[in-house]
């Protein structure tokens, strides 16, 4: 996702970019989400909140992937961990400063109920509440618009990276990061079952941020660096499976605890559906080759 323009990009990834951040603005504009659609459409829409679960994994596991292929060509993990650092931070400050002056400006409703300078006044007021109620570490792990959660949480997830990998402990990282995923899934999706950790535990964050779940990914994606990926078939295998798995969370909990499929971040299914499909693309380097959609897969991280 953010590998720097001299790593030996690979087609089928930057292929695969395309497809991800399709899905993921699709599931942003959240379709067949609303009632007036009926149960049945609403099912639809339920069952894509899962597939496009696969994008940001996908996301994750490339960048750690291409960043531990320059550790093996014999950069240092501080200096490589710094190269990402800088286009990730940039974008993170660049997109909540924009957020942030959108947010001062008065809507239309505000300005015909106040007027354009009460009304203004009205939305910085409220703007500025909301910058404050979320505190310096929230604001630290989203920025000032939810959505760029994923920014923070992959510069964090790298650094745990770079932490492990340049004191050589690499072994340590993907038992760790499974660790810290349990405790999110527990905290988080699980939260309202009988195994969570809603009933007299808070760590007081929402644990899709920061390396709860992205840590995982990025483990998976630089493990895979030194080892050869499955099979084409067992690839397949692996990501239907997830797949499969997924769905049965989801709706079991929707059923059972009355959670909303579109609000789930990930589930034990997310790990087997993310990497299978991310093995997947490894399986077929040469997708998309020839074509402009390995161009256009370089400038996803802007969208």
């Amino acid at each position: 996702m953010a590998e720097t323009r001299s790593s030996t990009r690979i087609a089928s990834l930057d292929t695969l970019r395309v497809l991800a951040i399709f899905a993921v603005v699709v599931g942003h504009s959240e379709p067949f989400r609303s009632a007036r659609y009926g149960e049945s459409v609403r099912l639809i829409g339920e069952v894509y909140s899962q597939v496009a679960r696969f994008c940001i994994p996908f996301f994750f596991a490339v960048s750690a992937y291409f960043f531990v292929r320059r550790l093996r060509e014999g950069a240092a993990a501080g200096a490589t961990l710094w190269r990402y650092l800088k286009r990730l931070l940039a974008i993170f400050v660049g997109w909540s400063a924009i957020y942030l002056i959108l947010g001062l400006l008065p809507s239309g409703r505000e300005i015909n109920d106040y007027g354009f300078l009460k009304g203004w006044g009205v939305s910085v007021t409220d703007k500025l509440h909301d910058v404050a109620a979320k505190g310096p570490l929230l604001l630290a792990l989203e920025g000032t618009k939810e959505h760029l959660w994923f920014l923070p949480s992959l510069m964090v997830s790298l650094a745990i990276l770079a932490l492990f990998y340049g004191t050589r402990r690499e072994r340590y990282l993907l038992p760790f990061a499974g660790a810290v995923y349990a405790v999110g899934l527990l905290a988080g999706a699980y939260a309202p079952t009988p195994i969570g950790l809603a009933e007299g535990f808070s760590i007081g964050l929402n644990t899709r941020d920061g390396p709860f779940f992205g840590l995982i990914f990025v483990a998976l994606g630089a493990w895979l660096v030194d080892r050869k990926p499955l099979s084409t078939p067992w690839a397949w295998t692996m990501a239907i499976c997830g797949l499969a798995m997924m769905h049965m969370e989801a709706f079991s909990l929707k059923h059972f605890c009355g959670s909303d499929p579109w609000n789930i971040d990930y589930v034990v299914g997310t790990v087997p559906y993310g990497l299978g499909v991310f093995m997947l693309a490894l399986r077929y380097p040469n997708l998309g080759r020839g074509t402009v959609w390995p161009q256009l897969g370089q400038l996803t991280l802007g969208v």
